[in-house]
């Protein structure tokens, strides 16, 4: 199958449209004018641990009601489409930041002709700047809700310089090929916690997806998968089990944890997605105040935590004889 083949047709756009509308009425004009004077408060403090800090600024459920729409803005070199009504438009739109240390990691270790996974690329804001930063890489992005791949599907073709060397796959990352039970998000402004469920207790809004192995979808494909990230809401394990697959391993792995959703604890969790990963050679580091340092202990992750793992060659041959 040739990259850029796509797996299942592209979602329509409808939902897309159904928020542009929005975009030229009062609270358009709102949204506008409260953008331009963030950014003039965060100019004032250029780069630094403050500017970081309100970057980080919590979203609000209040902030979702009232700045909820359609907005097209250019950001790290791509155009995007985004509701800065949710999540992670909001920070995009008003602070002009989203995973911007990862975003920096994946263009940082990438090399010429390196293909980079997406696992849970969302709209598609760290896929498509990295395919920007770095035009000699190959971007796979895979992005399960159906609602959430609308915009993906979007914002590739605002950034249609980038259609040969993006391809969305709207599937899960999971230990096996089939489907897995999904969940859209449940919550008002965040569209991003999709996830798959892992237990079987009925809920209506709970649906089948497209699931794959990325170790057999890199067999398969034909494909050297050299970045991945992974951002897929309390299934990492799962993700890494079907990475290592048929002797997959990438150079570089960027996992954000979300233990305190699965369903044994934290520590234990924590401690299983270290293992996997120290026991297939990899160096492992944690992000901190903005800065990657050497991970000590699995509790230093906490619930929610990123992690940085570099393979180490010798040690990477060591653990395959």
């Amino acid at each position: 199958m040739d990259f850029l083949t796509p797996v299942g047709d592209p979602m329509p756009v409808s939902d897309v449209e159904m928020v542009q509308h929005r975009q030229q009425s009062l609270a358009g004009t709102l949204r506008r004018a409260t953008r331009r004077s963030v950014r003039r408060v965060l100019r004032l403090f250029r780069r630094g641990p403050l500017r970081r800090r309100l970057s980080r600024i919590p979203f609000s459920p209040v902030a979702g009601r009232l700045f909820d729409g359609y907005e097209v803005v250019t950001w790290r070199g791509i155009r995007i489409a985004l509701n800065p009504g949710e999540a992670h438009g909001h920070h995009v739109y008003f602070l002009d930041d989203y995973g911007s240390t990862e975003i920096d990691a994946c263009i940082a270790h990438s090399r010429a002709g390196d293909v980079v996974v997406d696992v849970g690329a969302n709209l598609g804001f760290v896929a498509l700047t990295v395919a920007r930063a770095c035009p000699d890489v190959q971007v796979v992005a895979l992005e399960p809700d159906p609602a959430v791949a609308t915009w993906l599907h979007h914002n590739l073709t605002l950034n249609d310089d980038l259609a040969n060397r993006v391809r969305i796959v709207e599937a899960a990352a999971t230990s096996h090929d089939g489907s897995v039970p999904f969940q859209p998000s449940a919550h008002d402004g965040n569209m991003g916690v999709g996830r798959i469920r892992t237990d079987t207790t009925y809920d209506e809004s709970v649906f089948d997806v497209p699931a794959l192995s990325l170790g057999s979808f890199a067999a398969r494909e034909g494909l050297t998968l050299d970045i991945v990230k992974i951002d897929v809401e309390g299934t990492e394990l799962d993700v890494l089990a079907g990475l290592f697959k048929d002797g997959c391993r990438p150079r570089i792995l960027l996992v954000e944890t979300h233990g305190g959703k699965a369903r044994q604890p934290l520590h234990t969790f924590n401690r299983q997605i270290v293992d996997s990963l120290d026991g297939e050679g990899y160096r492992l580091l944690r992000l901190q105040s903005g800065n990657w340092t050497s991970l000590d202990t699995p509790a230093q992750i906490g619930a929610r935590g990123h992690l940085l793992a570099i393979r180490e060659l010798a040690r990477s041959a060591r653990t395959s004889v």
